[in-house]
């Protein structure tokens, strides 16, 4: 990774609420999907997967679903897209539905900053 990149990568952490761990950043980002301090990264290859499968376990958290017959079917998908309308912010980031990118050695992240 050259020096720039370091470079935009600790302006961005320190810019954040938070302020993530830059070497403990650095480190996760070999993963897809990491914490640091309170901040969430999640890669723009596997965003819209994790999107769809926390949507739908938050669902089946809030509702009781123990009573559905098992002859009827959820489309679980579409009442994933359905959820969607408000955004990533409003999902992953609990605190102010804020949503932010960066990219670290060529991989773009979406950061959500939990503070």
């Amino acid at each position: 990774m050259e020096y720039s990149e370091i470079k935009e990568v600790i302006e961005f952490c320190s810019g954040l609420h938070s302020e993530p761990d830059v070497r403990e950043v650095l480190e996760e980002a070999q993963y897809d999907e990491f914490w640091v301090d309170n901040v969430h990264f999640i890669s723009e290859d596997v965003i819209e997967q994790v999107w769809e499968d926390s949507l739908i376990e938050q669902i089946k958290a809030c509702f009781d679903l123990s009573d559905v017959p098992s002859f009827v079917e959820i489309d679980w998908v579409g009442t994933a897209d359905n959820c969607k309308v408000d955004g990533m912010g409003h999902h992953f980031n609990s605190y102010d539905g804020g949503e932010d990118k960066v990219t670290i050695d060529g991989t773009l992240y979406y950061v959500f900053d939990n503070h």
